[in-house]
Parts: C-alpha cells; sequence; structure tokens
C-alpha cells in the first residue's frame, strides 16, 4: 500500500531527528585517541579477528583504552558470554545502527571492523580504521556475483575509506579488490599479515585445553560447517533440495561411541534442526571463540566455506562434504583456484564416513604457501603494535596507480542511455581512462529496475551508492524550502553543509576528475559530488 504524503512528512521527520543526534557529534565532539570501536559480522558476532585483536588490546595496554562494540538485539547475550569467557567483561555493548552506536562511531580514534559499519557512519579526519575482513573468498563476491552486484556499495566504501585492509595472502587481496573494483584505487596501506583468528591454530596446547574443558577425552572430534545457502536448490531449479535433517540423521546412524562431531549452522538452519535425539550428534559451543575450539577438532568437514583456507593451518584432515556442487555453483558462482584444492571431495553420507576414518594422503604444502601464506602466531601483536604504536611491525604494501578516472552514474542502470554509452566507449576506446558505472542500491530495489542489471557488463568497474540523503532536522527543513521556493543563506548554509557532509560518505578517498550523469531517479547526486570539484557532464 502506497504511503500518505503526511505518513512519510512523519517518517522523514523521525529520520531526521535521529540523524541530528548522530551529526551533532560529528561536528561537536572531538575524535577520542582513547576509544576503539570494534564490530564484527554487522553486530552479529564478536569472534574471529575482532576477538583475538580486542583481546591483544586490553592484554598490551590494560585499560588505556575504553573498547566498544555493537550488536543486535537477538545476539546480545552470546556476544556478552563470548566477552566474558575471555576477558573482556568491560567492553561497552550498544545497539547496533542505533544513534548511540554510530555517535560511537563518530567518537572513536581506533576502528576495527570485518565487514561494514552502518551507512549513516562518516569517517573523519583523525580516525585510524582496519579492515580485515572475515574469510578467502571461495564464493564469488562484489561484482563478480551472479546476483546482487547492486549491493556492492557500503562494501566497496568501507574498504575504500579503511586506513589498513588485512588480507593473509595475496590471493585473497587481489580477488577482494578486484571484485570490489578498489584494485588501483584504494589509497591506504594493505597489511601483509596473518589473520589473527588462525593464530590458535599455532598453540600446541590448545587442543588438550578444549578436550579438557568439553571432556572430550580420546574421542575421534569431527565438525561439520557448512555454508549458509542463501537459495535451495528447490527455489533455483525447482526440484527438491537436500534435506539437511535426513543427512544429519545419516551421519549419526553411522558414527560409532568413539566419535563426535558437533555441528554449526547459520542461526536460521539451527533453528530448523533438532539434534536432541541424537546418540553422536551435538550443537557447536556457543561460549567458546569457534576457531579455538576446532583445535580439538580431528576432521573439519565443510564444503564452500572459507573455513577450510583457515583449518588447514591445523595440518589436520579436512573433507569437504558437496553432495550439490553444480547447483551451487551455477547460482552463487565459485573462484577457479589457482592451486588446486587438496583435500578430498565426497558427496554422499557413506564417502563422508570412509574419509573421516582415513588417514591424510594428501600433500597441502602448495596450498598453505598460496592461502595461508602470512598466517603465524604472532598476527594480533604485530598488528596492534604497528597500527597504535607505529612500530612497523607489519609489512605492508600500496596498491594506488595514478590514472585518469572519470565516474558515470546511471543511477537505475537504465538500458539505452547505458548501453549507448557504453558502444561509444567500445568505438573510442581510451586506454588512459578508467569509467566506473555508478548506480543507486536505492534505485535498484525497484522491482521495475532491479532487472536492469543485466545492462550491465561483466567486468566492468563499478560504483555504488547508497542513494539516500541522511539529513539532520534543519538540514531536511531547508530541503524543503528550497523545493517549495524558499531560499536565503541560511538554507544555502544547510545545503552546502550536507552536500559536502554526504559527498565524504559516499566519495571519500576516491579521486574522480569528471562525473558524467545519464539517468536515475536521484538527480541530486551530481550536487553531491559537484563537492570533489569534479567536471560535470550530463548527457
Amino acid at each position: 500500500m502506497k504511503r500518505k504524503p503526511g505518513r512519510r512528512f512523519i517518517s522523514n521527520i523521525k529520520e531526521s531527528l535521529i540523524n541530528s543526534e548522530i551529526y551533532n557529534v560529528y561536528y561537536n565532539r572531538p575524535v577520542r585517541d582513547d576509544l576503539v570501536f570494534v564490530e564484527s559480522r554487522n553486530g552479529k558476532d564478536f569472534a574471529g579477528n575482532i576477538l583475538r585483536l580486542a583481546v591483544r588490546i586490553r592484554e598490551l595496554y590494560g585499560d588505556r583504552y575504553t573498547i566498544c562494540t555493537a550488536a543486535v538485539p537477538d545476539r546480545m547475550d552470546h556476544i556478552r558470554q563470548l566477552l566474558s569467557s575471555c576477558g573482556l567483561d568491560d567492553v561497552q555493548i550498544y545497539e547496533y545502527d542505533s544513534r548511540k552506536h554510530i555517535q560511537m562511531l563518530e567518537t572513536a580514534g581506533y576502528l576495527i571492523n570485518d565487514t561494514t559499519f552502518p551507512f549513516r557512519y562518516v569517517k573523519r579526519d583523525g580516525q585510524i580504521c582496519l579492515n580485515t575482513w572475515h574469510g578467502t573468498p571461495y564464493k564469488k563476491m562484489g561484482n563478480d556475483k551472479h546476483e546482487g552486484r547492486h549491493l556492492i556499495d557500503n562494501i566497496q566504501r568501507n574498504l575504500m575509506q579503511a586506513d589498513y585492509l588485512l588480507f593473509p595472502s595475496r590471493y585473497c587481496e587481489e580477488k577482494m579488490t578486484s571484485a570490489h573494483c578498489i584494485e588501483d584505487m584504494y589509497q591506504g596501506a594493505v597489511l601483509e599479515e596473518g589473520y589473527p583468528r588462525n593464530s590458535v591454530f599455532f598453540d600446541p596446547d590448545a587442543a588438550a585445553r578444549v578436550k579438557e574443558t568439553y571432556g572430550l577425552g580420546e574421542k575421534q572430534v569431527y565438525v561439520y560447517m557448512p555454508t549458509f545457502r542463501e537459495k535451495s536448490s528447490a527455489e533455483r531449479e525447482d526440484r527438491p533440495a537436500a534435506d539437511l535433517s535426513q543427512i544429519v540423521k545419516e551421519i549419526d546412524e553411522q558414527l560409532t561411541d568413539g566419535e563426535i562431531m558437533f555441528v554449526k549452522l547459520h542461526p536460521l538452519e539451527m533453528t530448523k534442526l533438532d539434534l536432541g535425539s541424537f546418540r553422536h550428534i551435538r550443537r557447536f559451543p556457543e561460549d567458546i571463540e569457534p576457531y579455538e575450539f576446532l583445535t580439538a577438532c580431528n576432521c573439519l568437514v565443510t564444503d564452500y566455506s572459507s573455513v577450510f583456507y583457515d583449518f588447514a593451518n591445523s595440518r589436520r584432515k579436512i573433507v569437504r562434504f558437496i553432495y550439490d556442487e553444480d547447483d551451487y555453483s551455477a547460482s552463487r558462482g565459485l573462484y577457479d583456484q589457482p592451486v588446486e584444492i587438496p583435500f578430498p571431495a565426497v558427496s554422499t553420507v557413506s564417502g563422508l564416513i570412509s574419509e573421516l576414518r582415513s588417514s591424510i594422503d594428501y600433500d597441502d604444502r602448495a596450498f598453505l604457501e598460496c592461502y595461508c601464506t602470512y598466517d603465524n602466531a604472532d598476527a594480533a601483536d604485530r598488528i596492534i603494535r604497528h597500527i597504535f604504536e607505529k612500530a612497523d611491525t607489519c609489512r605492508e604494501h600500496r596498491v594506488y596507480a595514478e590514472r585518469k578516472r572519470v565516474l558515470v552514474y546511471s543511477g537505475d542502470l537504465a538500458e539505452q542511455p547505458l548501453t549507448e554509452f557504453l558502444e561509444s566507449l567500445n568505438n573510442e576506446p581510451d586506454d588512459n581512462t578508467d569509467y566506473y558505472i555508478c548506480f543507486s542500491r536505492v534505485a535498484l530495489r525497484k522491482k521495475s529496475n532491479i532487472g536492469n542489471l543485466r545492462n550491465l557488463p561483466v567486468g566492468r568497474p563499478v560504483y555504488g551508492i547508497n542513494g539516500r540523503l541522511f539529513l539532520t532536522l534543519s538540514e531536511y527543513m531547508a530541503k524543503r524550502s528550497e523545493r517549495h521556493g524558499s531560499g536565503g543563506p541560511s538554507v544555502s548554509r544547510k545545503k552546502e553543509r550536507y552536500l559536502s557532509r554526504e559527498f565524504r560518505r559516499s566519495f571519500l578517498n576516491t579521486d574522480f576528475s569528471k562525473f558524467i550523469y545519464l539517468s536515475g531517479d536521484n538527480s541530486e547526486i551530481t550536487e553531491v559530488v559537484k563537492c570533489s570539484g569534479a567536471e560535470i557532464v550530463s548527457r
């Protein structure tokens, strides 16, 4: 049902009041050098790289730094439990995407993330940001994906604005920077360093500690960690999807009393799986950091999850249970691997059981050299000292290249103007200029426009934006006044302020020298881009 104008006005007022509180902090409170904001998986977790770095900050510096994080409501208790188990009870937790959350983001001197910060956040001068990401890409990412390329915007924005990017291998770096179209435009430093979460695999005492804590004794411990399937094969090809409950039941029936398998699924899938009736299958424990528990694992069972890259550091056996490989690859897309994945792949439960009970008969040395190049026992320590103390403890390099870059805005990717422009580029190629097609997530969210993604050639560099303006109350009212024919110096000042802030929010650290407007439902983007001083051309 279409909302009435009155309801839309009230909604905009509420939104602008929230923005007013947030950007009051942005403009009026200083950046705090003693405040560290760490965030994992958009507030859905506090594990992996983020947890290891937070623990090391506390160990190195005691209470010199206040540490904060954010959590979605239904994961708040879980995150508190993880923090407590690691001696981080004093970490302040705010509700994800709340005004307090963004206000703390706007004041923290150090920001550490493994995914993205919310759209409202605008990076300030003096803030130091590290993005560790959360895994080596095996599934296609960003602009390489079959579907969902229009969702690249906030990831691309967060990567571009980070002062440091962390990748555990050149393979990971190349895939992440290329898939998000920043491979020669990113202006920060790339750290050649291991993932902090993988350091636990180099701890010779970790497995014994975990087995004792969980009473695992001499059992053979297996862990099943499949990737989350966004769409079932039934949805893709109108045929029955694999029944995970039945698969787990078959595994349980074939395991012995000397074996135990822990299952870790996406939270949405775990709610559908009742493990209470199984003898040898257990839910993966939530009161411990996942990779620490994995040190007690004799064999990891997974499929397309990047966990196999990380667990390879343990030198324990890995089995890939890929009963739906063709369907999954066709839907999600998988990267070709420069070094072959050596771990045995099975498609049946009987084949899986056989591999669980077999010794390692593959050579993983080339795999480790390619994909786990920088992993080591002391990664967290070196990263923290490098960033917080400027101690030069990590190797780093730059990828930025001096190039002429043109931003071509086609917010809704309408066929005719975009096709005509791309044809003109093909007819008169310019090897000295990179053309980035810019589109709006808001515009492509409309069902009438989402199909326009097919007009975007695969491999063409893109730059995504959210397409919304985040305005304070006074800015929103000034914008309304201008639209209704009123103006004056006050309106002009407010407009100049929000345009400048919006440019910084979406385009910080980009260097487009020219902006070409083709089409879309957001002509205000032209005014935002003017703040860069770029040449503006409309077609």
